[in-house]
């Protein structure tokens, strides 16, 4: 008798809580130094580096949001997020990994006191540290809702259950926690994003997926041309506008403690420079996987994406 989905549901998810805190427990076993827990001992060669450089934004943002903003409005959508995060990590490659690296320090607020003085790193900490109250606490609410919908939990039950298990398995090991964990959740996100991109285009196709792909762009197009603009419309400022979103996220992501933190774990300053830029890479073409989706929802349900 097969198990019912929301059993086999609920088992997977434990099973997945189970290995991320196992990851962790052996992580804590790496961690003998302040520089071991903050940035991993600075010691990430370039395959863990660039996985946890990916992991950076990876995740909700381009797999759920920019896709659903694509197949509601269009291509024009994927802007900030997957091309400007990915822009982001280039950029970072390109001009700061190298340098920042070679400070040898721990936090982006050090660099402001090593450069300004210990007013500017106190100023820069009281900036940096609140911005990311409102992104956690949507990653929180945002999982919340999904263990509401599958399991029926109350919201404010699985906002704290979704707290707890994430601040408990990262601070167990620091750093090293964030990367093991990092590594084998971008191993689940591509593959599961490759398997279904892969199906959905194969049956929309009768099996080919370059028919499949022709039929979804034939379909947006003639129900929906504008969908498959790369730019906003006239209306909505059109090029410079687009511009401008893409320059929001590639250049305002720059001076973030999650990125930079990533950066500092690396081995040295050429591992540091060189994941950035497989991640960056890596980062674009991926997104174009979720846009992919984005376009079959907006194909197989154009009336409700309207």
């Amino acid at each position: 008798m097969a198990m019912p989905l929301e059993q086999l549901l609920a088992v997977s998810l434990t099973a997945y809580i189970l290995i991320m805190f196992a990851i962790s427990i052996y992580a804590q076993s790496r961690v003998k130094t302040v520089e071991d827990f903050v940035v991993a001992g600075r010691s990430l060669p370039v395959w863990m580096a660039s996985a946890t450089l990916l992991a950076t934004w990876f995740g909700a943002g381009p797999v759920l949001t920019a896709s659903t903003e694509v197949a509601k409005h269009g291509i024009h959508k994927a802007a900030l997020d997957p091309i400007g995060a990915g822009i982001c990590l280039l950029l970072a490659g390109m001009f700061f990994a190298t340098r920042l690296w070679e400070m040898g320090i721990l936090t982006l607020s050090d660099f402001f006191r090593v450069k300004y003085g210990e007013r500017a790193e106190i100023f820069s900490a009281c900036i940096m540290v609140p911005s990311y109250f409102g992104w956690i606490a949507a990653q929180f609410v945002a999982l919340a809702h999904v263990l509401n919908y599958f399991f029926h939990m109350p919201v404010p039950y699985a906002i704290a259950l979704v707290a707890i298990t994430g601040t408990l398995y990262t601070c167990l090991g620091g750093m090293w926690s964030v990367t093991l964990t990092d590594a084998l959740q971008m191993i689940l996100v591509i593959t599961g994003l490759v398997l279904l991109t892969t199906q959905a285009f194969l049956t929309i196709g009768g099996g080919n997926i370059a028919t499949g792909f022709d039929t979804v762009i034939g379909g947006i197009a003639d129900k929906s041309p504008d969908k498959l603009s790369l730019f906003h419309s006239t209306e909505d400022g059109g090029i410079f506008m687009w511009i401008s979103i893409v320059l929001a996220g590639s250049l305002g992501n720059i001076p973030g403690q999650d990125l930079m933190q990533r950066i500092f774990a690396a081995k040295d300053a050429k591992t540091a420079k060189r994941s950035c830029f497989i991640a960056g890479v890596s980062y674009l073409i991926l997104g174009c996987v979720t846009v992919s989706l984005g376009l079959v929802a907006s194909y197989l349900y154009s009336d409700s994406t309207k």
